[in-house]
């Protein structure tokens, strides 16, 4: 592919209509993956709610379930050190259908990462993915509202009962983020244990968290199941009643 149609199809992801879009997404991935364009199925990003280990639901968005091609991508640019695949996902995620969430210019807040693996990443594709919504939508980006201070094992496998006691206190949120609303940013939301460990630290120091952005989400076992769960996409809500600082 040339690097005149490689920019025609990026700027397609970016700038171009809802369909065209898709269609330059499913070629722009099928030439990162080295498959036919047919081959790419569509991406179906949406809002929905989900219930997170600690009880409370979220409202997340995802530029699909993963699965692939969409989980090769990720594996590419977390494991693979693709800059490419990188670029191209934070692109996606970029373009959130619309929401009530943006109309308060949330603060973006990307899940840290563990300090011993990025030198071996090169990039941390949490932070990536909010420096594009942050451009796109006009959103105040804080990279170290939330810190790490410790490291953790992989949590990949292990069950949610598992990560959430791996993750549980393992966030410390800013003081400065007391009485602001905040989104939460991750590449792959699995059974929800991350979320609510950065959710439970920031609402220590008095942020509200209103919902997360993610590269892709693990199937639900009702999904795995059945296909597909109807969800209830986000309709526009009256600006909540708060003396928050928005």
């Amino acid at each position: 592919m040339t690097e005149r149609v490689l920019g025609r199809l990026v700027r397609g992801v970016i700038h171009g209509s809802e369909y065209s879009q898709r269609v330059s997404l499913r070629s722009l991935l099928a030439w990162l993956l080295g498959a036919s364009p047919a081959q790419i199925p569509p991406p179906s990003p949406a809002w929905a709610t989900f219930p997170l280990p600690d009880g409370e639901p979220l409202l997340v968005w995802s530029a699909g379930r993963f699965e692939p091609p969409l989980s090769d991508l990720i594996r590419r640019a977390k494991y693979g050190r693709s800059w490419h695949s990188a670029l191209t996902l934070s692109r996606v995620c970029a373009k959130t259908s619309g929401s009530w969430i943006w109309s308060h210019h949330p603060i973006l807040i990307p899940i840290p990462s563990d300090p011993r693996r990025l030198p071996t990443r090169g990039f941390h594709l949490p932070l990536l993915i909010a420096q594009a919504l942050s451009t796109q939508r006009e959103c105040p980006l804080r990279r170290r509202g939330l810190t790490k201070p410790r490291s953790s094992e992989v949590q990949a496998g292990r069950s949610r009962g598992d990560r959430l006691r791996a993750l549980s206190g393992l966030f410390e949120a800013s003081a400065s983020l007391s009485g602001k609303c905040v989104l939460l940013v991750d590449d792959v939301f699995t059974t929800g244990a991350t979320l609510s460990a950065a959710r439970q630290a920031l609402n220590a120091v008095g942020a509200q968290v209103l919902g997360a952005v993610v590269a892709a989400r693990v199937a639900t076992p009702r999904e795995t199941r059945t296909g597909p769960a109807k969800i209830d996409r986000c309709r526009p809500r009256p600006k909540p009643q708060s003396k928050l600082s928005w």
